[in-house]
């Protein structure tokens, strides 16, 4: 079928549709992962609960937040779901263990059982940013998780410093990376654009926009191997298009072959059928699932098309005209490769015959040409067009632009992460020790960490996203910044502070750590920065911060 340019609306459709379909596969992942670790929290439950609620004991209950979203995701992971419903079921299915985690938190709380610590759904609800949902539905999807989140949180549980901390790092775990959600949508979009674009443009044929060589072979291999029987693949052949281009010249014998390939096209335009221009004045015409006869009939149809355009040849009262070839083959081949050589073979000797025997006519094959027949061979080890391929060095210049494309886009994301760090930390100096009646002692430490240390790092992460000299290295030292404000949490977190009044919790460093993952940095060097500094949040924590109900259900959704 001939492939005309898709509409905006339709290309974005197309996009769309594609963008969510690759999330499919991180959909897998993340339900594996919640599976996993729904399942290790009810098994484990009287490890990780002093004083479990009756509600995690309950089979029923159990039953219930263990298998239905997890039933659900699955649903949204198979490949016969269809995009809009797999979104919104993964969605469901993440309100679902919301909802029903804020529930089990506030009756335990409640009831002075061992709580279930916030971080947990929000980790579940933080899922929604990496499944390759559109932007659009994001937001919306986001706004609601976080307002049930924090209505639930208000309503049922103590309102103190520590929870109202909480829920602004939760905020920002949730909302600064919405900006670079957009980002990575925006940027797949124009990558998928490209690459469709330059497919199309590796496989037309620029003069008579019809596909190329390249496209013919694929077609014709995939109508052998999956298309309907039989194929009938006819060979038309401009007559006398050199006693054309030297006569008129061959800006007139490019404006009849982009005629004549119109003609073309318009003659066969189908859901069965496939046009393509073989090279110079040679065009072909393949009918999947049309009977011989009847695709013989068209073909022919096509060629006395030809001479009715009444094109100049040339040659006195005499209008251009085409020479056809035709072949047809019946039955499944076993290798499609060879039957598509077979079959182009059979029908271009044809087309020499049709030449041969006075031009202007169509001549079918009554028999195929065998397989050992050297024209088959030699069109089997023919190069698939006539570009030839270079051997690149490993990393190539167009990977080169990708990442130093990618390397920029995380720019404007690290400032703005590390502005709202210096304000967040700036706004924390002013008004709480006022707000919370902290010690002289307690405000002397964390004005020191937050003036020499914390403040100081993020300024140092904005001068490197924002000097040009300094981009190359941003990553890293956004990297190498990052760590010293983390450091400078978890110092305040193991001093006196949160003994006296809790103002950084566990969720502020969790939250800066994550943050590494939403500013396009390189994997190489996320990787492993995470697992350092995660691993320094867990050893700080467990050896200087006093122990509380739900730690380890704390640690439990970082590493996911």
């Amino acid at each position: 079928m001939i492939r005309r340019p898709a509409s905006r609306s339709h290309e974005s459709a197309l996009f769309h549709a594609d963008f969510v379909a690759a999330g499919r596969a991180t959909k897998a992942q993340v339900t594996v992962i919640m599976a996993l670790g729904l399942a290790a929290m009810w098994i484990l439950r009287p490890i990780l609960f002093n004083q479990p609620h009756p509600l995690i004991h309950d089979w029923a209950f159990a039953s219930l937040w263990l298998v239905v979203p997890a039933a659900i995701r699955v649903v949204s992971c198979l490949p016969r779901t269809p995009p809009p419903w797999s979104t919104g079921l993964f969605i469901a299915s993440v309100y679902l263990d919301v909802i029903t985690f804020m529930v089990i938190r506030s009756l335990s709380e409640q009831g002075g059982y061992d709580e279930i610590p916030i971080l947990i759904p929000i980790a579940y609800l933080a899922s929604l940013l990496v499944v390759h949902i559109r932007f659009v539905v994001l937001v919306p999807a986001m706004l609601v998780g976080f307002a049930t989140l924090a209505i639930i949180e208000a309503m049922t549980i103590p309102i103190t410093s520590a929870s109202v901390i909480d829920i602004g790092a939760a905020g920002a775990i949730f909302f600064v990376p919405l900006a670079s959600s957009w980002l990575h949508e925006r940027q797949t979009e124009l990558g998928w654009v490209r690459e469709r674009r330059l497919n199309t443009l590796s496989t037309t044929d620029e003069l008579t926009r019809l596909p190329n060589r390249r496209a013919f072979d694929h077609e014709l291999q995939r109508a052998l191997t999956d298309g309907p029987l039989p194929v009938s693949l006819a060979i038309l052949d401009v007559d006398r298009f050199k006693v054309l281009n030297d006569a008129l010249g061959h800006a007139a014998g490019d404006r009849t072959l982009a005629a004549i390939g119109r003609s073309i096209a318009d003659s066969v335009d189908g859901p069965s059928t496939f046009t393509a221009r073989l090279s110079g004045e040679e065009f072909v015409v393949v009918w999947s699932g049309d009977g011989p006869e009847a695709a013989r009939a068209q073909a022919d149809r096509v060629r006395g098309d030809v001479a009715s355009l009444q094109l100049p040849s040339g040659r006195f009262d005499t209008p251009v005209t085409a020479s056809a070839g035709f072949a047809s083959l019946g039955s499944p081949p076993e290798d499609p490769a060879r039957a598509a050589a077979v079959l182009t073979a059979t029908a271009d000797a044809a087309l020499y015959r049709a030449k041969h025997d006075g031009r202007n006519r169509l001549v079918a094959a009554a028999t195929l040409i065998p397989d050992s027949d050297p024209t088959v061979d030699a069109r089997l080890q023919r190069p698939v067009d006539e570009v030839s391929v270079e051997v690149e060095d490993p990393l190539g210049e167009h990977d080169r632009a990708f990442l130093a494309d990618f390397d920029r886009s995380g720019l404007v994301a690290r400032r703005v992460i590390m502005a709202g760090i210096a304000l967040i930390v700036v706004a924390v100096a002013a008004v709480a020790p006022g707000l919370l009646a902290l010690p002289d002692t307690t405000v002397t430490t964390s004005r020191v960490v937050y003036g020499f240390l914390m403040i100081p790092a993020a300024v140092v992460a904005i001068v490197a996203a924002t000097w040009r000299r300094l981009r190359p290295w941003a990553a890293v030292i956004h990297v190498v910044c990052v760590a010293p404000v983390i450091a400078g949490q978890m110092w305040l977190r193991a001093s006196d502070v949160p003994h006296a009044q809790e103002i950084v919790t566990f969720l502020m460093p969790v939250a800066v750590l994550l943050s590494l993952g939403v500013v396009q940095i390189r994997f190489r060097l996320m990787f492993p920065a995470m697992v350092v500094l995660y691993i320094g949040i867990l050893v700080v924590e467990c050896l200087a911060v006093p122990a509380y109900d739900g730690d380890y259900l704390a640690f439990s959704p970082m590493p996911s």
